[in-house]
């Protein structure tokens, strides 16, 4: 709210109103490589809460492509979140597993979505319409962090809880192209490395697994955009302790001075 003043001392409120705005990092598919489709209608929860922001949608995904896509669609009456999906499709998918995803537009984050029943592609099948009960589509938990790569060196962090030990790095990192021969990960602190290679079809090197402590060099030789799935961090999980010298007792002193945690964020690029 913001009070215009005239010269004779009167005030009067002007409301001002931003919307910030995100943008999917899935893109449409392109109907007119896929001659086949299916439908599905669903509802939408993040949790236990169904989603009513119209601006949140749902991707279908094949093999990590994007098959399809739709905006959530809150119905006021009923006090339901709905989504009616056409899923695009070619012959070699008949009986592939469909993955969903949700987009939510004020946060911009991913979060993987459980379907209650198994979907599989199958061409003029329909799923959750007519006299089915809707396929419930729910947040388990993971979100996704996107990440593009620029063509050569990146610096890159993930702001996720990467539940180190349990998911290793072919498990938790999926990308839009396909990984080439050469394309490498290496972590300065510890100084270990991960090369990628054709023929095993995955990372191999130093280590397996990636934390939201390090800040990663990752090379990727034709560029390429990188999801890391993970938990959301917990709050005593986001912040690292900054250490000053030590050589003497002011150091000393300076360095617990500097010790309260500063908050860590992700970022990227040289």
């Amino acid at each position: 709210m913001v009070y215009l003043t005239d010269d004779q001392g009167l005030s009067e409120p002007l409301l001002i109103e931003v919307e910030v705005t995100t943008e999917c990092p899935y893109e449409e598919p392109e109907t007119s490589k896929f001659p086949y489709n299916m439908s599905l209608c669903g509802q939408v929860k993040i949790g236990d809460v169904f989603d009513s922001d119209p601006n949140d949608k749902v991707i279908a995904l094949c093999n990590n492509e994007c098959v399809g896509m739709a905006n959530v669609d809150f119905d006021n009456v009923t006090n339901k979140s709905n989504v009616f999906i056409t899923v695009f499709g070619k012959e070699e998918m008949n009986g592939k597993p469909i993955q969903f995803r949700l987009w939510q537009a004020s946060t911009d984050k991913v979060y993987d979505l459980s379907a209650d029943r198994d979907i599989v592609f199958a061409h003029g099948a329909v799923y959750g319409c007519g006299d089915s009960e809707p396929v419930n589509l729910t947040t388990n938990g993971n979100e996704r962090q996107t990440i593009k790569l620029d063509a050569g060196w990146n610096w890159t962090s993930f702001n996720l809880d990467l539940r180190q030990y349990v998911a290793k790095i072919d498990q938790i990192m999926t990308a839009d192209q396909p990984w080439t021969e050469g394309d490498l990960m290496k972590n300065p602190a510890t100084r270990h490395f991960t090369i990628y290679s054709d023929s095993l079809g995955r990372f191999v090197g130093d280590f397996d697994y990636l934390r939201y402590i390090y800040t990663y060099m990752i090379y990727s030789r034709d560029g390429n955009t990188m999801h890391i799935s993970g938990n959301n961090l917990p709050a005593d999980s986001m912040y690292v302790t900054v250490a000053g010298p030590r050589s003497d007792a002011a150091s000393e002193s300076t360095q617990r001075l500097l010790r309260p945690c500063f908050a860590r964020r992700p970022h990227q690029g040289a």
